[in-house]
């Protein structure tokens, strides 16, 4: 017969190996998105010079239709949408593993 108190401790054991496991894939994951987001930011580099608007306000003026439709404005708002779902990622993968 199976010891009740050993099975329990066999699942906590296990669940907290894989709680240590996730969380070293997920820190992982933070220097990869941490190398996207510097990759994007440096190609927005440019546009933000030009236009002296950073990313976050240049999304905000596009979606509000007050930029036009002209080629750069879509491909920054690209580079710009990618930014943004990288640090939205980054910031759930943080909260999840406690790293401010």
């Amino acid at each position: 017969m199976i010891d009740t108190t050993e099975l329990i401790d066999y699942h906590i054991g296990m669940k907290t190996k894989i709680s240590i496991k996730l969380a070293n894939f997920l820190k992982k994951d933070l220097s990869f998105i941490e190398f996207a987001i510097a990759m994007l930011r440096d190609e927005m580099a440019p546009y933000e010079k030009k236009y002296s608007m950073k990313w976050e306000e240049f999304i905000k003026k596009f979606e509000a239709g007050k930029l036009g439709d002209e080629r750069h404005w879509f491909e920054w708002y690209g580079l710009a949408l990618g930014t943004k779902d990288w640090y939205d990622t980054k910031k759930e993968i943080e909260k999840t593993i406690g790293t401010p």
